[in-house]
């Protein structure tokens, strides 16, 4: 497989995010590599996102632009995968960019494991353009045979930093078109369960922490049906990992009044986990009077995300 054989289909969701738009298309324009096509899903922006886009349309033919009705981030992703020329789909946020040479890594690790499905890289967390933290400490590329594993010490593959066969997530079925809150991690979870992971520690994604956080919205519609239930099998470090993505839903559910949908979500992990610190945790703020819970929340990840920083620079340093 030549280099140039493999071409890239990049979707890009937009929703008011002027601001940061113009700096991620560019990051995009501005590859090393240069056998890719752009798509902006312009997802009912009413701020001048899509007029940036459109600007950007018009000055390079490898631009496409659409502009639709808000649906959601999940929707605006498949239109974008529905409408892509290639085998391979790239996605990135538009308040994230990339290094100039995150297209050239990732058509490395294509050629390098071709058996795999998946393509990530190292990234940065960045908070109001400084780099706040690295996010792993892994060395080397690598067929990562078993992505619950090693998910659950290092996160690897974000909305960001994820190159994906088209085959692979038709497979799949997309996004969930609806879902609230980790779409993206479930989809992740989806394709890791189908085909294998192919990653490179090289750091060439900006994942931006902006609107990072959680979400107050007090709306019955934000219950949207989904279960990380649904993707449980014999694997333990699967159902251990998705007892992790289960408990973060559940802790929107609290966040937002809805106990009882909170409790469903992560009732089914709690056999055998009830000692778990995310088990612990969750009984305790499911006590909380319910004007108290996301102030706490915030406090505890605020603390959880100090001491793991904190671990990975001790661990970092005692590997030099």
């Amino acid at each position: 497989m030549t280099n140039n054989s493999i071409q890239i289909s990049i979707v890009v969701p937009v929703y008011n995010k002027a601001k940061y738009l113009s700096k991620c298309i560019d990051s995009i324009i501005n590859q090393a590599y240069k056998y890719f096509e752009i798509i902006l899903v312009d997802d009912g922006s009413t701020d001048n996102s899509g007029k940036i886009c459109d600007t950007y349309s018009d000055k390079y033919p490898n631009i496409k632009v659409f502009h639709k009705q808000n649906s959601g981030v999940s929707a605006a992703r498949n239109y974008g995968i529905e409408r892509a020329a290639y085998d391979y789909i790239a996605f990135l946020d538009s308040d994230d960019y990339w290094d100039q040479g995150f297209l050239s890594e990732i058509v490395m690790l294509i050629s390098k494991y071709p058996d795999c499905g998946m393509f990530s890289t190292g990234f940065y967390y960045v908070r109001k353009d400084k780099i706040i933290s690295n996010n792993n400490i892994l060395i080397g590329d690598y067929r990562v045979d078993n992505y619950f594993k090693h998910s659950l010490e290092h996160t690897f593959v974000n909305s960001s930093n994820v190159v994906i066969k088209s085959e692979i997530l038709k497979q799949i079925g997309m996004f969930p078109v609806g879902m609230i809150d980790a779409e993206d991690l479930y989809t992740w979870a989806k394709a890791a369960s189908v085909c294998k992971c192919a990653y490179s520690n090289k750091k060439l994604s900006y994942y931006n922490l902006v609107s990072e956080g959680w979400r107050m919205r007090k709306n019955r519609k934000d219950i949207d049906g989904y279960s990380f239930t649904q993707l449980i099998d014999k694997d333990p470090y699967k159902k251990k990992y998705l007892s992790l993505l289960a408990y973060r839903k559940s802790i929107y559910y609290l966040i937002n009044g809805f106990r009882s949908e909170a409790d469903k979500q992560i009732a089914p992990f709690l056999k055998g986990n009830i000692f778990s610190s995310n088990m612990i945790r969750y009984r305790i703020f499911r006590l909380l009077p319910q004007r108290y819970i996301y102030t706490v929340v915030q406090i505890d990840v605020s603390i959880t995300r100090r001491i793991k920083r904190l671990k990975d620079l001790f661990t970092h340093q005692e590997k030099k």
